[in-house]
């Protein structure tokens, strides 16, 4: 294992197989030559995905990988080792017309730079990682978004005013005092003299009348 060096070129290697998916982050070290990893994800799939086809399955890997590793691959240029030859083409063709699940996914994946290489499946070191993934199903990164816009929807939006913080804040304004003056004493002659003109006082001037 070794730390993250955004100087050095990213790999970023996936495979999906029936039971889960998984991902490997590596480094090329400029000094050795070699690849040294990063970071190793993997997780199970769940009763749905299980039914989806092999090169669904394949495109979903990649997804989540990039999602769930996006701290490190965000900002910045690398390369996508698969063993699925159609999700080769298919992302390495802006021409290309997939399935609408795997389009949908190919959309969530825009605003990372990376190319695409084929590997074969006998070189491709994730391939144990798949099919002994870890037992969670769940997307850290959905679950990450909706706690995300939770805590927006709770601290985001204004809390209501109380009672008491309305009354305070009407005793320092001079337009309001006058206003709880006209109508504490009924005297709608005064209404012309409140400061606000336009249709502010248009429904207080029936009473004027």
């Amino acid at each position: 294992m070794a730390y993250f060096d955004q100087t050095k070129p990213t790999e970023l290697i996936t495979d999906a197989s029936p039971w889960g998916l998984s991902a490997m982050l590596a480094q090329n070290s400029t000094q050795h030559d070699d690849r040294r990893i990063v970071a190793y994800v993997s997780r199970s799939l769940s009763e749905v995905e299980r039914k989806y086809s092999q090169t669904e399955r394949e495109a979903l890997a990649i997804v989540w990988a990039m999602e769930r590793l996006q701290i490190y691959l965000r900002g910045g240029k690398f390369t996508l080792y698969t063993d699925c030859k159609p999700i080769e083409l298919i992302l390495g063709n802006p021409k290309s017309k997939p399935p609408a699940r795997i389009e949908r996914w190919n959309l969530r994946i825009q605003d990372f730079d990376f190319d695409i290489m084929y590997t074969k499946g006998s070189d491709n070191p994730s391939d144990f990682l798949s099919r002994h993934p870890c037992q969670e199903t769940g997307n850290k990164h959905e679950m990450s978004a909706e706690q995300y816009v939770n805590f927006l929807t709770m601290h985001a939006v204004p809390k209501a005013m109380t009672i008491q913080e309305i009354q305070e804040a009407t005793k320092h304004d001079k337009t309001l005092q006058l206003l709880t003056e006209i109508i504490r004493k009924q005297a709608w002659g005064s209404i012309k003299d409140l400061p606000t003109t336009g249709e502010d006082v248009s429904e207080l001037n029936l009473f004027a009348k």
